[in-house]
């Protein structure tokens, strides 16, 4: 039997120096294996958690789908033209209930993960010290969908301009352009919920940043990532399409590393604007 919340040790708890951070798994009822998986790597740091009951898209009939859902001519305008898939609409909602868990329970601020997350050396530290940030929404944790040397070299391509630094050696800021970046793990505070709660009915996907930014949520990301997916996953909420990578060629190395190279240049503009307008 999966345990449905993990056991904080009395060390661990005297080490967080702002105290528990409350940790929700989004995770489909019965994916056991995937449950353990979860569970093994936060039990191994001492943290606490409880999973919240992901839905399946597919399995939602009209009736369901009536309250929650926007006109599909709006959820179109807000992904390309095209409707949701159900597996976009289950992980949608599926978030959608832990920000509810989250604004119910009167917590300030808590960790979401999904069940196919990949803990990095380092997350715990960057948990830990996140307590130093005064005011925050969302602070993504790491994406999905990325092989392990674009991981490792994030910081060549995928920079940010820095908003803050965190005394575990990690720092967070805003990425030059945002995108659809995945919601595999992300810190997220009461009012960051109150933002992503005005995507429900769902007008867009669940990781559709600009979206949320455009409605007054910070979303801030960083660096180096301490989460990231497991690449041997193909996501069960998602009913992913997208197929994970587990490697670059040299061609998509030289197109990353110009790309990067131009984000680093925006990051500059960015910081040069920042710094002019204060």
């Amino acid at each position: 039997m999966i345990p449905q919340s993990g056991v904080m040790s009395t060390a661990a708890c005297a080490a967080t120096s702002s105290g528990k951070i409350p940790i929700y798994v989004v995770s489909l009822p019965g994916t056991d294996a995937r449950r353990a998986g979860m569970a093994a790597q936060l039990a191994a740091l001492g943290l606490e958690f409880d999973f919240v009951d992901a839905i399946r898209g597919s399995a939602l009939s009209a009736a369901d789908r009536a309250g929650k859902l926007a006109p599909a001519e709006n959820i179109r305008a807000n992904i390309g033209g095209r409707d949701m898939t159900d597996g976009e609409i289950g992980c949608a909602l599926s978030h959608q209930m832990a920000y509810d868990r989250i604004l119910a329970s009167g917590q300030e601020r808590a960790f979401v993960l999904e069940d196919d997350a990949r803990l990095l050396p380092g997350f715990l530290q960057a948990l830990q010290a996140t307590h130093e940030i005064a005011d925050l929404d969302v602070l993504i944790f790491g994406y999905p969908k990325l092989a392990d040397e674009e991981v490792r070299l994030a910081w060549l391509y995928d920079p940010v301009m820095v908003v803050g630094r965190l005394s575990s050696g990690h720092v967070y800021g805003l990425r030059p352009r945002q995108g659809h970046m995945g919601m595999v793990g992300y810190l997220v505070s009461r009012g960051g919920c109150e933002k992503l709660k005005r995507n429900f009915p769902l007008q867009t996907v669940a990781d559709d940043h600009p979206f949320f930014v455009n409605h007054g949520a910070r979303v801030w990301h960083l660096r180096p990532f301490a989460v990231m997916e497991d690449t041997g996953h193909v996501s069960t909420i998602r009913g992913d399409f997208r197929q994970n990578r587990h490697g670059l060629s040299v061609r998509k190395h030289l197109s990353r590393l110009l790309r990067g190279l131009w984000r680093h240049v925006q990051v500059m503009i960015m910081a040069m604007t920042a710094r002019s307008s204060t």
